[in-house]
């Protein structure tokens, strides 16, 4: 870091902003080239001193009045005072005196960015294209952020591939293109034109990390994994190619090699808390939950408002019997991501085993509400029912589930097994009827909940008439 550092440091720099500094505190006027007053004018608008940077402008112009450059900053600086008028009009009559001069339409394209005028700026973008001799592949980028925004994500990636043809060692263009490709699923492609990259670039470790994702997101783990193994070859600091490769290992249920990857991220002092959090999960996974909870509160520790770490540290405290400790945990959840339902089913299932029935039941109620299509929520808050000895609201829970749910066995066979015991035997053996029809395989879920129905003559012979 330090080389890097003096190659880009120039000490006359700082020397020239003091003088610009002693110049604008004791109010005088000194002479600068164009060049010097513009860097002076950058450096106070990087610095959010606008004010100074006014300044300097108003000195510069009257030295060099006709500058091309020193009039696009006043045009910035117009942009960057909410001014965007006054910003155009300098731009529109630059153009009328420079018309082959590409910053000035960059500048307009910008302007017309900020405005929210997509469509300009674009048009802006593609004249300074035309006349451009260098910066294309940054053009090119803009003009693919402008269809970004307007939706137009084929059309981004064209402007991408364009840029990259122009500097095909741009790594920011490898990642846009990768976005581009994912926001439209087109996984296949993006492999495609990685793998055509890494054929004229083989050593590039960004384009094996994107080709990585691409085999990701299409569920091709074995592939990612691999592609992955490149870029670190490449680069052993990467950390998000470890990263994303130990989550493609837990991802195959490679949980002990998962576990190993992620102490190599460890070790590079990124993504920490969240790779606490997926060791913490494998563990879990590997039933050796000691470990996952002790990484789950490592992840906790590291980042309290990670609310996944805190489910997983609940999860396995009500596993433990530690109900008290799990409560706590599912609230911090829920406090930091009070709409997600796994989180109240799970909070729900926690409440019931501290026979918390009430707030079991408004858990419960919520996932209903935020997620009808969850089959287990339906049985859960039944049996919930059931065990309170609310049998009728058991019954009139299932039903309501069976109308959203019409070819989940489980939930006949359910409710065939309550109204038996409710003495509800006619509507019970039309309801065992379905459950059959729908999936005979599944008869267990009957007998696990009314083992007496196979004592009774006519469900006898419901089932054996399924058997033959």
């Amino acid at each position: 870091m330090e080389e890097d550092f003096e190659d880009f440091y120039d000490p006359e720099n700082d020397l020239q902003i003091e003088r610009f500094d002693k110049m604008l505190d004791q109010d005088e006027v000194s002479y600068f080239d164009a060049e010097q007053f513009q860097d002076a004018i950058n450096y106070y608008i990087d610095a959010g001193s606008i004010s100074k940077a006014a300044k300097v402008l108003s000195i510069a112009k009257s030295f060099h009045p006709t500058s091309i450059e020193l009039l696009l900053k006043e045009a910035e600086l117009f942009m960057v005072r909410n001014q965007p008028k006054k910003a155009l009009n300098i731009l529109e009559s630059l153009e009328g005196i420079q018309h082959f001069h590409y910053e000035i339409y960059l500048a307009k394209a910008s302007l017309y960015s900020q405005m929210g005028k997509p469509e300009n700026a674009i048009n802006n973008l593609k004249l300074a294209a035309t006349i451009a001799d260098e910066e294309k592949d940054s053009i090119y980028l803009g003009l693919a952020y402008e269809y970004q925004n307007l939706g137009k994500n084929e059309q981004a990636i064209e402007c991408l591939k364009i840029a990259h043809a122009e500097n095909g060692f741009n790594n920011e263009l490898l990642y846009e293109i990768a976005y581009c490709y994912e926001l439209m699923g087109m996984y296949d492609q993006s492999i495609q034109f990685y793998k055509e990259y890494i054929d004229f670039n083989p050593y590039s470790a960004d384009a094996w990390y994107n080709l990585g994702n691409a085999y990701t997101m299409r569920e091709s783990l074995v592939e990612a994994i691999d592609a992955y193994d490149y870029a670190i070859a490449i680069n052993e600091e990467f950390v998000s190619a470890y990263y994303n490769k130990g989550n493609a290992l837990n991802k195959l249920a490679r949980y002990e090699e998962a576990i190993e990857v992620y102490k190599e991220t460890l070790g590079k002092k990124r993504f920490r808390a969240h790779t606490f959090y997926f060791m913490g999960e494998c563990y879990e996974k590997l039933e050796n939950f000691k470990f996952a909870l002790k990484f789950y509160l490592k992840a906790i520790k590291t980042d309290e408002f990670l609310a996944e770490a805190h489910l997983g540290a609940a999860i396995i405290f009500d596993h433990d019997g530690q109900h008290l400790e799990a409560v706590h945990h599912i609230k911090k959840a829920l406090a930091l991501d009070e709409e997600n339902a796994e989180y109240w089913h799970y909070a729900g299932d926690i409440y019931k085993n501290l026979d918390l029935l009430e707030e079991s039941e408004q858990a419960y109620l919520k996932v209903v509400a935020t997620e009808p299509e969850n089959e287990d929520i339906w049985l859960d808050i039944a049996d919930l029912y059931y065990y309170s000895n609310e049998l009728d609201k058991a019954i009139d829970i299932l039903y309501v589930g069976i109308e959203r749910h019409q070819m989940v066995a489980r939930m006949y066979y359910r409710l065939a097994a309550y109204l038996l015991e409710s003495g509800s035997g006619i509507d019970a053996f039309d309801i065992l009827f379905m459950a059959l029809e729908t999936n005979r395989e599944e008869l267990d879920y009957f007998t696990e909940y009314y083992p007496e129905g196979l004592q009774n003559e006519q469900v006898l012979d419901l089932i054996e008439s399924y058997r033959n």
